[in-house]
Formats: structure tokens, C-alpha cells, sequence
């Protein structure tokens, strides 16, 4: 499992529920399918780790910058669930 993919996956997803709270279980499907086949203790190392905070830190600077007007748009292109 790829510690910054996840850690960015996660970033989005917690970014677009937010926006779409009716779409929760396909957000929560989408984790479930990147982390499919992990171990519980696995996901703790990885999400503790130095490379998912980053990436993780990175994409929640990313949206916070995303305007209202799109905000839309950056999830329905970016997160299957959203369209």
C-alpha cells in the first residue's frame, strides 16, 4: 500500500464528504477498495507514517484553497462518488 496515494485519497474523500454528505457510503466504499486486503495494524503504520502526513497535509492545503464556485466540479472530476 502507498502511503502519499492513500494519504491524498483520504485527504479528498474527507474534503468531498464534507461538501456531499449524501454520498458518504460511496466515499466510505472508495477507502474500503484502496485499503482492501490490509491489515488494521498495517493502516495504523501507514497512516502514522511521515509519507501519508505529508501527502495527507498537502491536498488539505490544496482544497483549502479551492474556491467555493468549484468545489463541485474539483470533486465530481477527482472522486467517482461525487457525479
Amino acid at each position: 500500500m502507498n502511503a502519499a496515494v492513500l494519504g491524498k485519497t483520504e485527504a479528498l474523500l474527507t474534503y468531498c464528504l464534507k461538501a456531499y454528505p449524501g454520498s458518504a457510503d460511496t466515499y466510505r466504499r472508495q477507502v474500503t477498495r484502496i485499503t482492501q486486503g490490509a491489515s488494521e495494524q498495517a493502516l495504523i503504520s501507514v497512516r502514522n507514517s511521515m509519507e501519508y502526513r505529508r501527502a495527507h497535509a498537502d491536498v488539505e492545503d490544496f482544497v483549502g484553497k479551492v474556491d467555493a464556485r468549484n468545489v463541485k466540479r474539483m470533486c465530481s472530476e477527482s472522486v467517482p462518488a461525487a457525479r
